[in-house]
């Protein structure tokens, strides 16, 4: 399995508007469901440099997309938000999957505090879409 991370292509700014919609806020922290964020094909980050691809050092990464997240379920406000500015970065934590597809994130936690942090632990279910 590989670990999906955020770019510089993500679109945090539709997650953001998601959020908003919801009325989150920065230093919130809530239990959530995010229908159809993207993982796409494994790629090599900016930073590798083709030295370390011929030596098979560099790893390759699941970009994570958030361009066609529909509305967000809020499970449980698990602290209330300061009213502040949802930071324009995003950090995704422990989403791992086979293959890259379309998942639902189901009670995954999210916060706010620098980034938003999307948490995938062990009460979060990853629920791949077909389509």
């Amino acid at each position: 399995m590989k670990s999906a991370v955020v770019t510089p292509t993500s679109q945090v700014e539709k997650l953001k508007i998601r959020m908003g919609e919801k009325g989150i806020s920065h230093a919130g922290e809530l239990r959530v469901d995010i229908p159809g964020v993207k993982v796409g094909d494994t790629t090599y980050p900016e930073r590798v440099t083709v030295f370390s691809k011929i030596a098979g050092t560099a790893q390759r990464e699941f970009p994570v997309f958030f361009c066609n997240i529909s509305e967000l379920n809020i499970r449980k406000i698990l602290k209330d938000g300061d009213g502040g500015v949802l930071p324009d970065e995003a950090v995704v934590h422990g989403l791992r999957v086979e293959n890259p597809g379309r998942f639902n994130l189901v009670n995954a936690r999210i916060f706010s505090n620098g980034a938003i942090n999307i948490v995938v632990d062990e009460e979060t279910t990853i629920v791949p879409l077909i389509s």
